[in-house]
């Protein structure tokens, strides 16, 4: 139970989302539940689940609401950083360098070749152990412990260090150093 435990610092937001990290290295997540946002499915039984119907001016853009934390699908390891960005994405970094994400995959940027938002975490594939994460509206970058930097999703403004998109796979920025 969220209630149980200490916030370890790390809070990551969204649109209509939140997610904190709790000292244990878990990931607790609130809000509409929007593009698979919460990191799980919904459940009626779980009392944290509600319609959001009562409480939204706009009932058919949610289903449900979740009005109390609730826990991500299991991410696989000990968290140690959490970012959010866009309309409802999550990513996770666990402490062996390993990137989870979930949510709203646009053009995408967590590197999977299905773009549909994604309700349960993934692994996002980086060429070595990630020891910092970044996520924009619509791309993924990782920085990894040699120094490179790679990127997935949108390119198209350069977001990804290449001028087109980055999908399936991160692609390296050459940085030049």
């Amino acid at each position: 139970d969220f209630a149980d435990q200490n916030v370890a610092g790390a809070h990551a937001s969204t649109e209509a989302n939140d997610c904190a990290l709790d000292d244990r290295g878990k990931v607790w997540c609130w809000g509409t539940g929007e593009n698979g946002a919460l990191g799980v499915a919904f459940d009626e039984e779980n009392p944290a689940f509600e319609s959001c119907s009562t409480t939204l001016p706009n009932p058919t853009a949610y289903k449900f609401c979740a009005k109390q934390p609730v826990e991500t699908a299991p991410l696989g390891g000990v968290v140690t950083s959490l970012v959010g960005g866009g309309r409802g994405g999550f990513c996770a970094l666990r402490e062996d360098g390993i990137v989870m994400c979930w949510g709203d995959n646009a053009s995408e940027r967590f590197a999977s070749a299905d773009s549909d938002p994604l309700t349960s975490p993934i692994e996002v594939t980086f060429p070595g152990k990630v020891t910092s994460i970044a996520l924009g509206e619509q791309h993924l970058c990782g920085l990894l412990e040699d120094g490179r930097v790679f990127c997935s999703g949108d390119g198209a403004l350069g977001q990804t260090g290449e001028s087109s998109a980055a999908a399936g796979q991160p692609v390296e920025v050459p940085l030049g150093q």
